[in-house]
């Protein structure tokens, strides 16, 4: 009798554990399931429809934001970029434009000014 009274103990135990176990499984699938789902149809749905922008214009990430731009580059030479610099800056404060600086700053590569 004693015997029989631990199988089935060590049996509701095992059936409790599973059923955790189960209930667990269950509840973590159905919280991932939606954003992999979601995930996985915007990844098969994507396309890539943009069109080659003209030059002289410039596009921020949403591609809503085309703007068209001047832009003028310097090479690593300090005495023509200060000059330039000076031009660029005089030019945009006549014509109430805004002046953004862009590019690498490593010695040797080029600079723009937009």
């Amino acid at each position: 009798m004693q015997r029989s009274y631990r199988s089935k103990l060590l049996k509701n135990r095992l059936k409790i554990i599973l059923l955790v176990f189960l209930a667990t499984t269950t509840i973590a699938l159905t919280v991932i399931a939606r954003p992999v789902a979601h995930l996985t149809l915007t990844a098969w749905s994507d396309r890539d429809d943009r069109q080659p922008l003209p030059a002289g214009m410039v596009d921020d990430a949403s591609h809503l934001n085309q703007t068209q731009v001047t832009i003028r580059q310097v090479k690593s030479q300090p005495g023509v970029a200060e000059v330039l610099l000076q031009s660029v800056l005089r030019d945009a404060l006549r014509q109430g434009k805004k002046v953004a600086i862009w590019g690498q700053y490593p010695a040797g590569w080029p600079l723009a000014f937009s």
